[in-house]
């Protein structure tokens, strides 16, 4: 699937100069069908952070050794 089905550039400018973050997208009526999926994820990511929260406490990153 092409990303253009799932994301909309309204301004239709596919200038190659501009940086990505220069850009205006929004998401087509085809892309907004993952909302109930995302919704979820991020659902079920909240839980889990209250989960961690009472096996380890308030801040369970702190936990975690650093990345290097």
């Amino acid at each position: 699937m092409k990303i253009a089905t799932v994301l909309r550039n309204p301004t239709g400018d596919q200038s190659p100069q501009l940086p990505l973050s220069k850009y205006l997208y929004s998401i087509t009526e085809y892309g907004q069908r993952m909302t109930p999926l995302l919704q979820a994820m991020n659902d079920w990511g909240e839980d889990h952070m209250d989960h961690l929260k009472e096996l380890y406490g308030e801040d369970p990153a702190a936990e975690l050794p650093e990345r290097s």
